[in-house]
């Protein structure tokens, strides 16, 4: 996990996550003076914590001002160009078509950009689609041209800044103007990665590796997977987990599998795309993938490392290296920390394509609000690669308090609307948040889901722990990882996709998100091996791991269909319910097809709907793993080869 100013719990940000009081942060402000207008931003949310009153007025920020686009109209056009039949059918826009049919106008945009010059903002710019105005400001001019105050704050060692009363603008500007970004420098997103501390104490010296190890090799049987590095899984059976109203019911044991049982403990991308059913299907040659990064670019510790690890992995493990490019968007940073994690994500995603066209890496300042959204964004705008991945996120009830989901949702939609897909890890904490839960990999605290995986624009990918052979690597069982993210959203709404098939689950708000949407791999005790300085190290598991998991094999999908599919969500639905995925009463909506009833399986190996594989074992925290669609992997994980050949079918 990694500790920073974000956490919320250090830094005394103790927001309830009912709707209600949602509502009630962004709202209950002081009342509105005449001539001033209300924005989606929020006063940060702040409990017990040491006010150290007004920022020095100096201070530097980088402000991103979020612009509104008609995503009514854009939400109707997203159900068209998703409808086998329609005869807008797949007809993707460009970022052009978008900009003139959905943004805001460009006199609008420059009447935003003109009036923070105007306060003195230096450094104004307005992105190509009008959805953003970003700006440089002093605290003094932020709060002047917001008409907001920005205090610091100090809990438990950590200082921090933040916006003590909604953020307003001139009424003129009311129309234009959806939320103000970056007046706080509270991350309230986290890196979802956790690392297997025994198997790296195990594997601390690893001989550099000399040669490439092909695909071919290890899918014949030669070297599929280390034969010493083994794990003993009796956990599984022993295992309980508490739900609601105080019942305990036991994990289930793996059918049929002899305990204690000696499987994987890591896998090189080689070994997990044995593991997932790849046999030899066409590769992602004819897409491309990104990751979004934040922090330092050059340097032993910067993303352009990262980017040569990756081309080292890539030929180590035999695979088309792509060509990779880093792209800065905004202002460079200074972080390093998140090394680890970009290794993770592109690794993962180019491993489970087999190939990829070219990899980008969409690098920010920070992992403040403010700062990614100018990586979407970017990612939008150039409209250059099919697929990206994000894995982090933090409370939804932070992000919605900031305003950052509306702003973050219209670009989010954009890309939808572009054919481009961003898959988006659903967090280590369970069903819980990890503002009000502890540790990564525990699932622990109030039941919450995690932003940007809440959106219903992105693909949430929630975890498993992937058992497989150890003896060829073939895939055995899955179960729900225990710390995989899983739950209901409180303030955002289902996809047309989701909806169709997932109407409600008991007890929580109609037509709300489900998260997650598909799961794959996460637990680190069967992890991954990761390529630094030409050598791999295993143990890394986290959500951080799922989701480029799953956007690689997406990735394959799309180009072997000349990327013709799209936005993954509406092809990944369809695919499980022609594959009689959605039958569960109570859960699906009714379908005319002829499906057999789900039910556990009585077998080592869980069924597969629609290049699913049903996972059917283990729990989230408050959620159990159920036959069909649960709250803790969604429709299940990729089979590669089946999920083609259903592709192939629908």
């Amino acid at each position: 996990m990694r500790n920073t100013l974000a956490t919320l719990a250090a830094a005394g940000l103790l927001l309830g996550p009912s709707a209600g009081a949602l509502a009630a942060v962004r709202h209950s402000a002081a009342a509105i003076t005449t001539g001033w207008a209300p924005t989606a931003t929020g006063a940060l949310p702040l409990a017990a914590a040491l006010d150290l009153g007004t920022v020095p007025p100096m201070t530097g920020l980088r402000i991103v001002v979020a612009l509104r686009a008609n995503t009514a109209a854009a939400t109707a056009l997203a159900k068209h160009l998703y409808t086998k039949g329609d005869p807008q059918y797949h007809q993707f826009l460009t970022p052009a078509q978008y900009t003139a049919l959905f943004a805001p106008s460009t006199a609008a945009a420059s009447a935003v950009a003109s009036y923070l010059s105007s306060e003195g903002m230096t450094n104004v710019q307005i992105a190509p689609n009008r959805l953003l105005v970003t700006a440089h400001a002093t605290a003094a001019q932020a709060a002047a041209a917001f008409k907001t105050s920005i205090h610091g704050f100090s809990k438990s060692g950590h200082a921090i800044y933040g916006n003590v009363t909604p953020a307003m603008v001139p009424a003129t500007l009311s129309a234009t103007v959806l939320s103000v970004l970056g007046l706080s420098n509270v991350q309230f997103q986290t890196f979802n990665h956790r690392a297997n501390a025994a198997t790296l104490a195990q594997f601390a010296s690893v001989p550099a590796i000399s040669t490439p190890q092909t695909f071919s090799a290890v899918i014949n049987g030669a070297g599929g997977v280390p034969p010493t590095n083994c794990n003993n899984l009796q956990w599984k059976v022993d295992q309980v987990i508490s739900v609601d109203g105080g019942v305990t019911l036991p994990v289930l044991p793996i059918p049929e599998a002899p305990l204690p049982v000696c499987v994987p403990a890591s896998f090189t991308p080689n070994q997990m795309r044995v593991a997932y059913d790849d046999e030899a299907n066409p590769t992602g040659l004819n897409s491309g993938g990104s990751d979004f990064t934040e922090g330092q670019l050059t340097g032993p510790t910067g993303v352009q490392q990262v980017a040569s690890d990756l081309d080292l992995m890539a030929y180590y493990q035999g695979i088309h290296q792509p060509g990779i490019y880093v792209v800065q968007a905004g202002d460079p940073g200074t972080d390093t920390s998140g090394l680890t994690e970009w290794e993770i994500d592109s690794q993962a995603t180019l491993g489970l394509s087999g190939g990829l066209a070219h990899y980008v890496f969409y690098n920010s300042n920070s992992l403040s609000e403010s700062d990614m959204d100018v990586g979407f964004n970017r990612f939008v705008t150039d409209d250059f690669v099919q697929v990206g991945n994000a894995s982090f996120g933090g409370c939804e009830s932070l992000a919605y308090a900031l305003g950052e989901i509306p702003a973050s949702d219209q670009i989010f939609q954009e890309g939808v609307l572009q054919g481009q897909t961003i898959f988006v890890s659903s967090g280590d904490q369970g069903s819980a948040c990890y503002a009000v839960a502890g540790e990564n990999g525990y699932p622990d605290g109030t039941p919450g889901v995690e932003y940007p995986a809440s959106s219903p624009w992105v693909i949430a990918v929630g975890g498993t722990t992937l058992v497989a052979s150890s003896t060829n690597g073939a895939y055995q069982t899955e179960a729900a990882w225990k710390a995989g993210g899983g739950g209901v959203s409180y303030v955002e709404p289902q996809s047309a996709w989701q909806a169709q098939l997932v109407t409600q689950v008991t007890g929580s708000p109609a037509g709300n998100r489900i998260v997650p949407d598909v799961a794959m791999d996460a637990d680190p005790e069967t992890g991954f091996y990761l390529w630094q300085g030409g050598k791999p190290y295993p143990g890394w598991g986290g959500t951080s791991l799922s989701a480029p998991l799953a956007a690689g094999v997406y990735a394959r999908i799309e180009s072997a269909s000349n990327n013709t599919w799209g936005n993954a969500g509406p092809a990944l639905y369809l695919a499980y319910l022609n594959g009689c995925g959605g039958v569960v009463a109570g859960l699906f909506n009714s379908t005319s097809k002829t499906c057999p009833s789900l039910t556990a399986s009585a077998s080592v190996r869980p069924p597969i709907y629609g290049g699913f594989n049903d996972v059917e074992l283990g729990a989230n925290g408050a959620y159990q793993a159920l036959p069909g669609y649960d709250l803790t992997t969604g429709m299940g994980s990729f089979d590669i080869n089946q999920l083609f050949i259903q592709f192939g079918q629908t």
